[in-house]
């Protein structure tokens, strides 16, 4: 029954966001860079009026890493910039135009730009805070939290000041592992090392290094808000559970926080792309604990 209720939901929450967009972007007025040659490979920023607070946003669009692109997020950026923030879409080719793991690299040189805009324009770039929705979510926390992975990218983690998931793909399992095995298409955008596809244990270790729950091991304690419903079928709320209590317990308690979206109408589509603009208790609640918790790490120097 939750798999109707998320088929027949897309259709409302995605005729809300395109309602608004055209709006948020004629008052936002976003400034695109590109960092590749691909067309979803721009960063895309929304500067607020005024002096912009010190974190920067950087957020990642979702879609499962097939669909998507990041000048979708012109509501999520008006719910940041209207609180000061300054808001970064970034951009990361899908999976039919690079194979998986490209678009964890993809964020990385987005951040790399991102980094080269702050600085050029004399902003703290030490200051920024990832975020994401749904496989957005998955390349927030596996770039935050991927130790090994910033090494390989040169990227300093240091300037990571938070991480913010809504219904993120906690467990890759959850996602590429469990559609490889199932078979189709899917493996076509899946780069790995020749094994049997059906080898649930080879094709789990494979993609290990991309799974956030296989990360945490407690050196990097970045403080981690979540949003996620216990109903929520196509990003299992286990997985996102596990993975808050897991860095708590490696990184002390109170490193991570989950905020949870009560109500079987709080699902993944209206969670990932109505959250911002929906206007009801439950929205509210959600969207004051997340700037409460965004006071928290601007008042960390």
């Amino acid at each position: 029954m939750s798999y109707i209720y998320e088929i027949l939901s897309c259709v409302p929450a995605y005729a809300r966001r395109w309602m608004h967009k055209a709006l948020h972007e004629r008052n936002l007025r976003p400034m695109r860079i590109h960092y590749g040659q691909l067309s979803h490979q721009p960063i895309v920023i929304y500067e607020p009026e005024g002096k912009p607070r010190p974190t920067t946003i950087a957020y990642m669009h979702g879609g499962a890493y097939v669909i998507g692109d990041p000048d979708s997020m012109g509501q999520m950026a008006t719910m940041f910039t209207d609180r000061g923030y300054r808001f970064v879409s970034i951009g990361f080719s899908l999976m039919q135009e690079r194979k998986f793991p490209a678009q964890i690299r993809d964020v990385f040189d987005g951040l790399a730009c991102l980094v080269s805009y702050l600085d050029s324009h004399g902003f703290p770039s030490n200051r920024i805070c990832l975020g994401g929705s749904s496989a957005g979510g998955h390349a927030a926390v596996t770039v935050a939290y991927g130790a090994d992975l910033q090494r390989q990218s040169c990227f300093d983690a240091s300037r990571i000041t938070g991480c913010i998931s809504l219904a993120g793909v906690m467990d890759i399992d959850d996602m590429l592992a469990k559609a490889l095995w199932l078979g189709g298409g899917t493996a076509r955008f899946v780069r790995m090392p020749e094994c049997d596809r059906m080898n649930r244990a080879r094709v789990h270790a494979a993609l290990a290094p991309y799974s956030p729950i296989e990360l945490i091991d407690g050196s990097l304690s970045i403080p981690f808000i979540a949003f996620h419903c216990p109903a929520d079928k196509m990003s299992p709320y286990e997985s996102e559970r596990a993975f808050v209590d897991k860095l708590n317990a490696n990184c002390g308690e109170g490193t991570a926080t989950l905020h949870i979206m009560k109500g079987w109408s709080w699902q993944h589509m209206k969670l990932t792309v109505s959250l911002p603009i929906v206007k009801s208790p439950a929205a509210d609640e959600a969207r004051n604990h997340l700037f409460a918790w965004l006071g928290e790490i601007d008042s960390v120097q």
